[in-house]
C-alpha cells in the first residue's frame, strides 16, 4: 500500500472515531439538560449503508449536524455550499399507560409474548381451571363437587377481573411521552402503586383467602382427604429434599463439611424437618413453583438454623463455622416469625390451616 493510500485509510479512521466522541459527547449533554430532541448518527450523505462504519458519521444533536467532513454546521440547518437545508426533529416517542399498566402486573405471570391484559387474565383463568384438574387427579371429585369449585372459581375470577377493569381504567387510552419533562410523575407513581396492588392479588388468587381455596377442602370425604394428604406430604418430602442438597451439596458449600459422609449426614438432618412448602400451589402454578425455588437459599438456611448449634458444629470445618454462622443468621436477620409470615404471604409457605 502506497504511503498517500494508507494516510488516506488512517485520515477515515480517525475521522470516525472523533464523529464517535462527538455522538457521546452530545448525547451526554443532551442527557445533562434534558434537551427534547433525538440524538443519533447516520452515514454521510452518498455513502452505502454497509459501509456507514468506515466513514465519517454524520451526528444529529436536536436541530444541529455535525459532520466530521467537508460540512460547516450551523445554528437549525446545514450549509453545503450555496445551498441550506432545514431539518425536521424527530418526535417524541410515546407510551400507552394501559398497556404499561397491564405489562407491570402480568409480566410475573407471563413469559414470552408481551403481556396484555387478554392475554393476563386468560392465563390466570386456565391457572384455576388446572387447580381443580390437579385436585380431581389427586382426589378423584364427584360431578357435584366439581361443579362447585367450577363456581368458586368464577367468582373469585370475576371479582378480580371487574376490579382490575376499574382500576386500569383510570390509565386506559392515555398516551403519555417517553422524554425529560414530558410525563406525569405523579401519574406513574399512582400507576406503580396501583399496579403494584394488583399484581399481590394475582399472587393470591386462588390461594388460602379465595373463595376456592376456602371450598376446596370442605366437601371431601375422609378418604379423599386422606389421598389429598399423603399427596402433599410426598410432594413436599421430595421438594425439599432436593433444595437441601442443591444448597448443601453444591461445590462452593462442600467446603463447610469435614468429609462428605458427614455432608450427606447433615442433608438428612435439614431433610427429615419438612418445612410447610405450598407443594400444592407450586404443583399447578409454574410462578409459584419459581418463587419457591428463588428461596430455596433463604428456606435451606432457615433449615440449618433449627439444628442444635452443638450438632451442626460435629459436621462442620471448625475454619469454616463463622462464615456458615454469618450465612445461617443473615437468612434469621428479620427474626424466625417474621421471614415465616412473609414466605406465607409470597405463597412459598403455606400458613397454618392451609
Amino acid at each position: 500500500m502506497s504511503c498517500t493510500a494508507f494516510t488516506t485509510v488512517g485520515r477515515w479512521r480517525l475521522l470516525h472515531r472523533l464523529a464517535i466522541a462527538i455522538a457521546s459527547a452530545a448525547a451526554c449533554y443532551q442527557a445533562l439538560l434534558g434537551a427534547d430532541d433525538i440524538v443519533r448518527s447516520e452515514p454521510a450523505d452518498g455513502q452505502p449503508a454497509d459501509n456507514a462504519a468506515q466513514m465519517p458519521a454524520m451526528v444529529i444533536v436536536g436541530n444541529n449536524r455535525v459532520l466530521a467532513h467537508n460540512r460547516v454546521v450551523i445554528q437549525g440547518q446545514v450549509r453545503q455550499g450555496l445551498q441550506l437545508q432545514p431539518l425536521v426533529a424527530a418526535a417524541a416517542p410515546t407510551v400507552d399507560l394501559g398497556g404499561l399498566f397491564d405489562r407491570m402486573v402480568f409480566t410475573p405471570e407471563i413469559r414470552g409474548p408481551q403481556p396484555s391484559k387478554a392475554l393476563g387474565l386468560g392465563v390466570l383463568r386456565q391457572r384455576g381451571e388446572a387447580r381443580i384438574a390437579l385436585f380431581d387427579t389427586i382426589v378423584g371429585l364427584s360431578p357435584a363437587q366439581t361443579r362447585r369449585l367450577q363456581l368458586a372459581l368464577a367468582s373469585d375470577f370475576a371479582e378480580f377481573a371487574t376490579g382490575y377493569d376499574t382500576v386500569r381504567a383510570k390509565y386506559s387510552g392515555i398516551d403519555m411521552q417517553v422524554r425529560p419533562g414530558g410525563f406525569d410523575r405523579d401519574r406513574i407513581v399512582a400507576l406503580q402503586a396501583d399496579a403494584a396492588r394488583c399484581r399481590s392479588q394475582c399472587q393470591q388468587l386462588f390461594g388460602p383467602t379465595s373463595l376456592l381455596g376456602a371450598v376446596e377442602h370442605e366437601f371431601l370425604d375422609p378418604a379423599q382427604t386422606a389421598r389429598l394428604d399423603t399427596w402433599v406430604a410426598d410432594q413436599r418430602a421430595t421438594r425439599w429434599r432436593e433444595m437441601v442438597e442443591r444448597v448443601l451439596l453444591k461445590e462452593d458449600a462442600r467446603k463447610f463439611w469435614r468429609s462428605p459422609d458427614l455432608a450427606a449426614e447433615a442433608v438428612a438432618v435439614v431433610a427429615a424437618a419438612v418445612p410447610p412448602l405450598a407443594a400444592f400451589d407450586a404443583a399447578c402454578d409454574p410462578v409459584v413453583a419459581a418463587r419457591i425455588a428463588n428461596f430455596e437459599q433463604v428456606l435451606v438456611h432457615l433449615g440449618l438454623g433449627q439444628i442444635d448449634e452443638h450438632r451442626l458444629r460435629q459436621f462442620v470445618d471448625p475454619g469454616q463455622w463463622a462464615r456458615l454462622r454469618s450465612e445461617i443468621d443473615q437468612a434469621m436477620e428479620p427474626g424466625v416469625g417474621q421471614v415465616e409470615r412473609e414466605l406465607i404471604a409470597r405463597r412459598v409457605l403455606e400458613g397454618p390451616g392451609s
